[in-house]
């Protein structure tokens, strides 16, 4: 049986971890600029937020107040923040993926699923977390 080391795998395994530290400065610049930016389905709300989810930007047509409705407005704008907040989950998730070494992709690590981590909502991981006590 041959023990010596496989000179091929370690060799990309240094080639992947060289490239990815070497993309550190690129993947954070990149990172702050991340945006995710959705419409409600009836296109009056316009939600922006940044890398982390957090609202930056809200346009509300003025058409959304000829029949006021705050139970309706809350929901559609707290909707289209959820998926301004994917679609900014989705490009940050893209940009970690890239500067992991390749065998080192999202996924399981230790016992924590990063995968749900990183594109599911504040508010969909506590709405699991009660169905799952309750």
């Amino acid at each position: 049986m041959d023990t010596r080391p496989n000179w091929d795998i370690i060799g990309g395994m240094l080639a992947d971890l060289k490239k990815s530290t070497g993309q550190i400065d690129e993947i954070h610049q990149e990172s702050k600029k991340v945006r995710g930016v959705a419409w409600s389905d009836d296109g009056l709300i316009k939600a922006t937020v940044g890398p982390r989810g957090q609202l930056l930007d809200l346009d509300l047509d003025p058409r959304l107040f000829r029949k006021p409705d705050s139970k309706a407005l809350a929901a559609a704008i707290v909707a289209t923040v959820r998926s301004a907040t994917a679609e900014a989950m989705e490009k940050s998730k893209e940009l970690m993926e890239r500067a992991m070494p390749s065998d080192m992709k999202f996924g399981q690590i230790g016992g924590m699923d990063m995968t749900e981590l990183w594109t599911t909502s504040d508010a969909d991981l506590i709405e699991r977390e009660e169905k799952s006590d309750g």
